[in-house]
């Protein structure tokens, strides 16, 4: 299994000189199993370059995993030019948004209406097909296994662990890992921190020994004061997951989009230097550049004990041999969304009262179309700072 970055950059593309060694292309990443199946991650600017390499190689079957219907994971989709060719075969997955109701179809035909592109829905050549994920129910694409879990983002996002040819990775998307939303002063802290406490545990054994973390670290840890609850990662908590899943290789993805080459570089340094021990690779998300995973001999990687960003001419790079076998990530993850369900309940009449006893806490504008049902996988309690406004009352 080898992937590549096509798309490294958070929010909004960001072309220009100041980002040509890292890349101004917003979020996709190409995997390639052993037996040459493909598989997409996300469908950023960056999916446009990758369409561009496909054209020698129709017809294309490609299957495309969005991890959330935000602008910068999606806006692709519409310039992948295998979807208006004959014979190409797209499958697009993702979830049905909890709020809308609307499941992952909605990510290209909201793009191809008649104020916002030249083409219709209906002149698209391709066979395309759309399939609905669920948080811990595998989907099998040739020899990989694809395992779903729900992260903390405004949106319903997924994180997707990729097990194949005995290696395994994991990407998160957009992922802000669950803050407690009371202060310790208040009555309900602790028990909302048991629930915080169990969806670490429960995202850690998701990426648990994967070979290849992928994360959201938008922001350093001074800057991320300012902006909890935007639902992004930082450097260091990106560090903390990796080292709890014990990683081999962690790739730092989703650059903010005014950060510059030198700027990423500067960042880079600085973290090789406050953790010189760090128990996995720290490496910078970078595009165009292949990562393959190899069997061989731990003696025999290169990169083995170096930590570097990729580039400088390295174009390839293998990932230890763990041989791994991929836990049994469904019955727990169904277990789990079952038991969150009836947490995000009481959790959310909790949160009711006590925005009309105290004037504290307040419903997001449209919160009350939020449509949960008994039968539905889905939850919102992990994205909290979607359901609940915290402001101050003086």
């Amino acid at each position: 299994m080898k992937f590549k970055f096509w798309g490294v950059r958070g929010s909004i593309p960001t072309p220009g000189p100041n980002t040509v060694k890292y890349g101004g292309n917003t979020t996709c990443i190409e995997i390639r199993t052993d037996s040459n199946d493909l598989i997409i991650l996300d469908a950023g600017t960056g999916i446009h370059a990758l369409a561009q390499t496909l054209l020698k190689e129709m017809p294309v079957h490609a299957h495309i995993f969005i991890t959330h219907t935000h602008w910068d994971h999606i806006q692709g989709l519409p310039f992948f030019i295998p979807i208006f060719i004959p014979n190409n075969q797209i499958k697009i997955y993702g979830g049905i948004d909890p709020v809308t109701n609307e499941t992952i179809n909605r990510a290209l035909s909201v793009q191809l209406q008649y104020s916002f592109f030249p083409i219709r829905e209906a002149q698209l050549n391709a066979r395309i097909e759309y399939a609905t994920v669920k948080p811990g129910v595998p989907v099998q694409v040739g020899g990989a296994t694809i395992t779903p879990i729900v992260l903390s983002h405004p949106v319903l996002n997924f994180g997707y662990r990729i097990d194949c040819d005995g290696q395994s990775m994991f990407f998160t998307g957009d992922y802000e890992p669950q803050l407690n939303i009371y202060d310790p002063e208040d009555d309900e802290y602790a028990e909302f921190q048991s629930f915080v406490d169990a969806k670490w545990d429960e995202v850690v054994l998701a990426m648990k020994d994967v070979d290849a973390l992928i994360v959201d670290s938008s922001y350093t840890s001074e800057e991320y004061a300012s902006k909890q609850g935007w639902g992004h990662g930082t450097y260091d908590s990106g560090i903390k997951l990796a080292t709890a899943a014990k990683a081999k290789k962690l790739f730092f993805t989703h650059h903010e989009p005014t950060r510059t080459d030198a700027s990423l570089e500067a960042i880079y340094q600085n973290l090789l230097q406050t953790h010189p021990d760090s128990s996995c690779e720290l490496l910078l998300a970078q595009e165009g550049v292949d990562i393959s995973h190899q069997r061989q001999p731990a003696h025999l990687n290169p990169l083995r004990g170096s930590q570097r960003t990729l580039g400088s001419g390295c174009q390839h790079t293998s990932i230890d041999d763990c041989r791994l076998t991929r836990p049994a990530l469904a019955p727990l993850g169904v277990a789990l969304e079952e038991q969150r369900l009836a947490e995000h309940r009481r959790h959310r009449r909790r949160l009711e009262r006590l925005g009309d006893q105290k004037g504290r806490l307040r419903p997001l504008a449209g919160e009350e179309a939020l449509r949960i049902g008994g039968d539905e996988d889905h939850r919102h309690l992990e994205t909290a700072q979607h359901l609940v406004d915290r402001i101050e009352t003086g």
